[in-house]
């Protein structure tokens, strides 16, 4: 990015005039974990405890589990002190699940932790291919396929979608 245009993003795609079908229905089996523990305007001890409080909790269910650590700190780091966590998983089928959590200054690094992995756990156990922070991607892009008919194994629903659906 240049300097004066902060902000500015210029970016060309090919348009696809046709959405294909998926069948979406084997979730697999989980092979590895990953995520990105993050913090602006904090000290750099933060992530370090964060990532060693999740690992903790991962590694009891699978030894393949990486957290990068992003400490942000000058202009980097914008106006508000804060950290956040993100989670990611693969399957052997390239299914991914995630979840993101972000907390203020005043919560603990371990709190953090705890519960973004504790979600990111009910994600894994509620099975299906999508996680609910996505389902509305896929379900729009099932909508706009032309003839076939597209099959994808959802957890539970989101209360927008559950509401959506018993209404029709």
């Amino acid at each position: 990015m240049c300097r004066g245009e902060a902000g500015r993003l210029t970016s060309a795609a090919t348009l696809s005039k046709v959405v294909k079908p998926i069948q979406w229905l084997d979730s697999g089996k989980i092979k590895r974990i990953r995520g990105v523990a993050s913090c602006s305007r904090m000290s750099p001890a933060t992530n370090p405890r964060v990532i060693d409080k999740s690992r903790g909790l991962l590694n009891s269910f699978l030894p393949d589990v990486y957290i990068y650590n992003e400490h942000l700190k000058g202009d980097k780091s914008g106006k508000s002190p804060g950290h956040s966590l993100t989670l990611y998983t693969e399957s052997t089928t390239e299914v991914v699940l995630s979840v993101d959590e972000t907390a203020t200054q005043q919560t603990l690094p371990e709190d953090l932790a705890v519960n973004t992995t504790h979600k990111l756990l009910d994600v894994i156990h509620a099975g299906g291919c999508v996680d609910s922070s996505h389902q509305f991607l896929v379900l729009l892009f099932m909508v706009l396929t032309e003839k076939n008919v597209s099959s994808v194994r959802l957890g539970p629903l989101t209360p927008f979608y559950s509401l959506l659906f018993s209404e029709t």
